[in-house]
């Protein structure tokens, strides 16, 4: 999730000073959450597992990571219908007579 949030345009803040640990200790870690400033929506996404930071954009960062997403999640499901393609062209082929005599 990170990589996608960095490449929609989200910017890192580091958790480099005791203030900034501490509240990074108070929010709940590794879920996309927004608040509203002056009339818009502010994202964040917390990490204290990983980088020891939080993400934070705008709605137009957001957007860019729901297309993002919306991308690599197409690109997985054709990787696997490739790969079940494979499967069955492999099974219905030398290997079906071996494994069911066939």
């Amino acid at each position: 999730m990170e990589p996608l949030l960095s490449q929609a345009g989200f910017t890192v803040v580091q958790a480099d000073t005791p203030a900034r640990v501490e509240k990074l200790d108070k929010i709940k870690p590794a879920k996309l959450s927004y608040f509203p400033v002056n009339g818009k929506q502010l994202y964040w996404f917390a990490d204290p597992y990983v980088c020891h930071c939080v993400f934070r954009g705008t709605e137009q960062n957001y957007q860019m990571y729901q297309q993002l997403t919306a991308e690599q999640e197409r690109a997985e499901a054709l990787d696997d219908y490739a790969t079940q393609q494979a499967y069955t062209e492999y099974m219905s082929g030398a290997a079906n007579q071996v494994f069911y005599g066939q």
